[in-house]
């Protein structure tokens, strides 16, 4: 977020300093214009293809309500309601969880970022 934040920054400085430099001159002013406006889409365009889409959201936060349920109810019987609850509150049943877990499982990194943001949250949650 560093890099996303110091290019913006550096890329806004640069032009509006070309443009004061340069504001007599339409072509230049416009190709100055022209290249600040991608270069703001494609910060802009990185941070929203970071991958983590509403679909990955809804089932870290469904996994993150499941280890905190698994955590807190010791009978497992219990436990087992409770997690059905939690999956069908986010859209899942069993099944479901199951297949998109093993959906993400083809792209180990991906399902190891879900898992430990999961796990993470769970952790700050309990601490509560």
């Amino acid at each position: 977020m560093n890099f996303i934040y110091y290019f913006m920054r550096e890329s806004s400085e640069f032009g509006i300093w070309f443009i004061s430099k340069n504001k007599n001159n339409s072509r230049v002013l416009s190709s100055a214009m022209m290249i600040l406006t991608a270069s703001i889409f494609i910060t802009l365009t990185a941070c929203s293809e970071s991958g983590w889409s509403d679909k990955k959201e809804n089932f870290t936060q469904t996994y993150m309500e499941i280890l905190i349920t698994r955590q807190q109810i010791t009978d497992s019987a219990k436990a087992q309601n409770e997690v059905r609850a939690v999956m069908e509150k986010h859209g899942y049943n069993e099944q479901s969880f199951a297949q998109q877990f093993m959906e993400y499982s083809r792209t180990p990194e991906a399902l190891k970022l879900i898992l430990d943001s999961a796990q993470s949250r769970a952790r700050r949650e309990i601490k509560r």
